[in-house]
């Protein structure tokens, strides 16, 4: 747990508390607190990288932690400084805060169903561990990289909520590339050390969007 403290802290002041800067008062706006608690809960529920991960694990990550890391920063900035920013923290549409909210729930909830249901597989770079096995079994029936859903959709409902469509718009491009790189690097790992087992895996199942992609 207190390994996981440092990584939490620093996540929410350079992703959230960082573009706020200018305006401080948007810090106890009901949507950053309950994004700022959404963004500490998905890091309890995960394993904290060590230091020096990334860098072990080169080969087979691809660079694909840091793109993740910096992608991830830029889809809450964007979002963020547009609502807080150009839209003056003003909500428009009744639907938005509790669609918003409900996609960012729903996120959460997959995401650490799909992080329980790996178990200790669950890393945060590409790389094989001791006994590691092709899981199959909740999420992994609906899609290969089921936290990653989870993630995507987390961005999803934080720009709904905010009403910031440029900002959604850019988190789905950002996540999008960062994503690529992660599931190239990490399926061609699993390829190479699986074979076949993965191979057919792979064949019945989707990436990211049960039955789509």
């Amino acid at each position: 747990m207190i390994k996981k403290i440092k990584p939490i802290l620093l996540f929410i002041i350079l992703g959230i508390v960082l573009p706020l800067v200018g305006r401080p008062e948007g810090l106890l706006d009901i949507r950053i607190i309950l994004l700022t608690l959404a963004s500490a809960m998905v890091f309890l529920t995960q394993p904290a990288p060590r230091p020096t991960e990334a860098k072990e694990q080169a080969d087979t990550d691809k660079h694909s932690f840091w793109w993740i890391t910096a992608m991830s920063l830029l889809s809450l900035h964007v979002p963020i400084i547009e609502w807080a920013y150009f839209h003056d923290m003003v909500t428009v549409y009744a639907w938005s805060f509790p669609v918003g909210l409900g996609i960012l729930l729903l996120s959460i909830v997959f995401r650490v169903w799909a992080i329980r249901t790996l178990g200790r597989f669950f890393t945060a770079t590409v790389q094989i561990v001791e006994g590691h096995q092709v899981i199959q079994t909740g999420p992994y029936s609906l899609v290969r990289h089921p936290s990653y859903t989870g993630a995507y959709l987390s961005y999803i409902g934080t720009g709904i909520m905010l009403e910031a469509w440029m900002g959604l718009l850019f988190a789905i491009i950002a996540m999008g590339i960062a994503y690529y790189q992660r599931i190239t690097a990490e399926e061609e790992t699993l390829r190479s050390y699986f074979g076949e087992a993965y191979v057919a895996y792979a064949e019945k199942t989707k990436r990211l969007i049960p039955f789509i992609f």
